[in-house]
């Protein structure tokens, strides 16, 4: 999960940084994910606007996700979607990492 606080452009333009790092250090061209803007509350505040999210989203073949904690707005998707992702790329592992995973319960 690559997330940026939609209200500090910095934290957006790092993002590129922080994915050719994780490409680099796993040593693939691309990763799994998904990028998520959070702080989608402070409108008045929005300094990177939807659309980069979406685009740079595209770039990295990931999906997008807007989110506001203090809303509780759009929080619960990007999990799930990790979660979803990591089961389909088990799907083949040892039956026993499969069972031991299922049997974790998250709060």
């Amino acid at each position: 999960m690559l997330v940026y606080d939609q209200s500090r452009e910095h934290t957006f333009e790092a993002i590129g940084e922080w994915y050719r790092r994780v490409c680099e250090a796993v040593g693939k061209r691309s990763i799994p994910g998904a990028l998520i803007a959070t702080k989608a509350d402070l409108r008045e505040r929005i300094a990177v606007p939807r659309g980069a999210g979406h685009q740079l989203a595209q770039q990295m073949s990931m999906p997008f996700f807007e989110t506001s904690a203090l809303e509780n707005e759009g929080v619960l998707p990007p999990f799930q979607h990790l979660a979803a992702t990591a089961t389909r790329a088990l799907a083949g592992y040892d039956d026993s990492l499969q069972r031991t995973l299922a049997s974790l319960r998250f709060a």
